[in-house]
């Protein structure tokens, strides 16, 4: 997977609470951000070529049904999102996905094997860091659920239509609700799988009803 295994720069926007919206908070929403992250890799991989993006080098702000999720390979060229409130938030810094139809270092047969792959992302001493206009936001390595891909006939991993078994984990955080305006995500990375990389994304939340 030649352009996938590279560091996924990934936010998505909050939510509307009591009728007030808030700065991101410290704390994770009550969401199930492994889940997301699946949902994510799914989407990426399941879409066809003549409607992906990633396919032409291009970022992507994909929509999870409520939540949505830019998504960039390369972190000279993050996306930039316009969302509206009431839209989730979740910050992935980096991510692994592993299936069994890529060729090695990501892949495997058995689920253990896809989830020993996967957790390639957990590099010892590496250091990443994630800030909201200037915030510190903490991250978790969570790990998804195991997925069954349906791939298109055209798919991004250039492979033959067919099912697939795919595992994900990543540094994410889940966050509160971006307020209405323009928003920079600043994600570090040194000593990563990835090397060493700074994505600077941007998040535009319009003003108006969710």
């Amino acid at each position: 997977m030649w352009r996938l295994a590279r560091a996924l720069l990934a936010v998505l926007v909050g939510v509307v609470v009591g009728g007030v919206v808030t700065a991101p908070a410290a704390s994770a929403a009550p969401d199930r951000p492994e889940a997301l992250l699946g949902e994510l890799w799914e989407t990426v991989l399941e879409t066809p070529v003549p409607e992906n993006p990633l396919a032409a080098g291009e970022p992507w702000c994909v929509d999870l049904d409520g939540v949505v999720a830019p998504f960039t390979l390369d972190p000279a060229a993050p996306p930039t999102c316009t969302v509206r409130p009431g839209t989730k938030v979740l910050v992935a810094a980096v991510t692994i996905e592993c299936s069994t139809v890529e060729p090695p270092p990501f892949s495997g047969s058995t689920e253990a094997e896809l989830r020993a792959c996967a957790r390639a992302v957990d590099v010892p001493g590496q250091t990443l860091t994630v800030t909201v206009d200037g915030r510190p936001v903490p991250l978790s390595l969570v790990e998804t659920p195991l997925l069954t891909l349906d791939l298109p006939a055209e798919n991004i991993l250039g492979v033959a239509p067919q099912q697939a078994l795919s595992v994900a984990a990543g540094y994410v955080a889940l966050l509160h609700p971006l307020p209405p305006g323009t928003h920079e995500i600043v994600i570090t990375g040194t000593g990563t799988f990835f090397g060493d990389f700074v994505t600077v994304t941007t998040v535009v939340v319009q003003p108006g009803r969710p």
